[in-house]
C-alpha cells in the first residue's frame, strides 16, 4: 500500500515565503518561529561558518548569487529577504 508522503506536523508550518521555508527546513526550526528581523547569529545562534553554508543553500535554490559585499551585510532573515528580492 503506497500512502502519499507527508511531512512531520513540525514542518507542515510553511509560509508562502521561499527564504523562510529554506531557512525553516535547513535549520530545522518552524517557519512560524522565523520573522524578519530574526538575528541569524544572535537569535538562531548561528557561527560564520553555518550562516555561510546557509546562503550557500539559499544562492543554490533561488538562482541568485551574492556578492562579498552583500554576503557582510547579511545579519537578519529580513535582509536575505531583501538581498534575495523576495518579500513575503
Amino acid at each position: 500500500m503506497n500512502q502519499p508522503t507527508t511531512l512531520p506536523l513540525r514542518w507542515a508550518n510553511t509560509t508562502t515565503d521561499p527564504i523562510v521555508n529554506a531557512i525553516s527546513y535547513a535549520l530545522k526550526v518552524p517557519a512560524t518561529r522565523l520573522f524578519s528581523y530574526t538575528r541569524l547569529r544572535d537569535d538562531l545562534y548561528l557561527d560564520t561558518v553555518d550562516v555561510t553554508l546557509l546562503i550557500a543553500n539559499l544562492e543554490n535554490r533561488l538562482g541568485r548569487f551574492l556578492t562579498e559585499e552583500e554576503f557582510a551585510r547579511i545579519e537578519t532573515i529580513g535582509d536575505c529577504q531583501q538581498l534575495f528580492g523576495v518579500q513575503a
